[in-house]
């Protein structure tokens, strides 16, 4: 649906920042959630470049409502989780599942700051932040394409199996092939020729991801961003199969996703943008609600996994102080 409001953002490995305010115009800044059938938020406009007059009153005009009253996931929880999910993979009912928490944190900084300080810090994530007339506003740096056609191309990726304090182990190479395989999987059920990457370290931040590239013929605009709504969400954010770790997801994590871990971006012309909402956090006058997951196989670790979601937490929580 359409809506009011307004987004700013800064595209990996650029260093032009551009904005959308609703208005005239045909350009898009889409924001979807992370369940399927939930409600996708268009702001509708003309994309232009963010200058030094026109920041100032652009940042200081969002509108943040009242922190909810919410409680961080425990340390307790989120390990009764993972360890509940490895056990729910021995009776074959999934593959793989993406387990996430939240954390509620006091910020006083200006939005402004925190997004500038984020561009500098993470030079290859799509940072963004957006304020919404219903009380939405976001925040984050995510490393991961969804999906970006540019003239003649189209282009996604495999991103996931995060290095730990040792290294990568077959934990990581497995998850990291089983998002392979449902990106593959989806391409082909959509009749899509494609080509698959070789596999390489890809650093967000204080973390590192085993990422893939992927190069697609296009099809038709219509047909290309009907393939977002098909890849999403891949494997590296839901599971594997979706349905079953979906399930799980609902049943086990403490809070709604939302939009966190949805996808957003911008449409201009025939050319689009669109990333995971990873990295990421809704903000508050008073406040800020931070997200992170992990993927869990058969070979997770708990303590593993949490201490994974701290080391992502800490992309965003060192500006919230």
């Amino acid at each position: 649906m359409n809506i009011i409001g307004k987004a700013i953002w800064r595209s990996p490995s650029q260093t032009d920042i551009y904005y959308l305010e609703s208005g005239i115009g045909d350009d898009e800044f889409i924001i979807a959630p992370y369940q399927k059938n939930g409600s996708v938020q268009i702001l509708k406009g003309q994309i232009k470049p963010l200058t030094e007059t026109t920041a100032p009153n652009l940042f200081h005009s969002f509108q943040l409502a009242e922190c909810p009253i919410v409680i961080s996931t425990t340390e307790t929880h989120y390990l009764e989780m993972v360890n509940k999910a490895v056990e729910t993979m021995q009776s074959k009912q999934f593959e793989k599942v993406v387990l996430a928490r939240q954390l509620l944190v006091e910020s006083a900084l200006p939005v402004e700051k925190i997004f500038h300080a984020l561009t500098k810090a993470y030079p290859n994530a799509f940072v963004y932040c957006f304020s919404l007339n219903n009380g939405l506003a976001m925040i984050g740096a995510t490393p991961e394409t969804l999906l970006e056609r540019k003239a003649d191309s189209l282009t996604t990726e495999a991103l996931g199996g995060t290095e730990q304090s040792y290294g990568y182990t077959e934990k990581e190479y497995l998850e990291h092939q089983q998002i392979i395989e449902d990106i593959r999987s989806k391409l082909k059920s959509q009749h899509y020729t494609f080509e698959i990457g070789t596999t390489h370290p890809k650093k967000a931040g204080n973390v590192s991801h085993l990422s893939t590239p992927i190069s697609i013929v296009p099809q038709s605009l219509e047909s290309d961003l009907n393939l977002i709504k098909q890849l999403h969400p891949t494997a590296a954010i839901g599971g594997l199969p979706y349905e079953s770790a979906n399930a799980f997801i609902a049943s086990n994590e403490d809070f709604d996703r939302h939009y966190y871990a949805g996808y957003l971006g911008f449409k201009q012309n025939e050319a689009f943008s669109f990333y995971v909402n990873l990295r990421c956090a809704e903000l508050y006058k008073n406040g800020a609600i931070l997200f992170a997951g992990a993927g869990i196989n058969s070979n997770s670790i708990a303590a593993d996994e949490w201490q994974e979601t701290n080391n992502k937490l800490n992309t965003l929580r060192p500006y919230f102080n």
